[in-house]
């Protein structure tokens, strides 16, 4: 059994698209902005598009990196409190 060059370019696809996805909502779950992580994604299509999967998959790690840091800070923030 063969494995056409058309499946092999689907599925080279579809994994770095479906990281960019993930890390867009986990972004958004943490109650960041949304431009940012719209910005990431378009870059990690953008290498997907010229056929360097490579790199979007790299810049879906980094960016998955970096909401984990931010949701970090996000909890480590001092909760202030009204003086009663």
């Amino acid at each position: 059994m063969s494995v056409r060059p058309i499946t092999v370019i689907l599925w080279l696809a579809a994994a770095p698209l479906g990281l960019a996805a993930l890390a867009l909502l986990a972004w958004l779950a943490i109650g960041a902005s949304w431009l940012p992580a719209l910005a990431v994604q378009l870059v990690s299509i953008s290498a997907l598009v010229a056929g360097i999967p490579l790199l979007a998959i790299l810049t879906t790690f980094t960016f998955l990196t970096i909401c984990r840091s931010t949701q970090a800070l996000i909890r480590a923030r001092p909760v202030s409190r009204r003086k009663q």
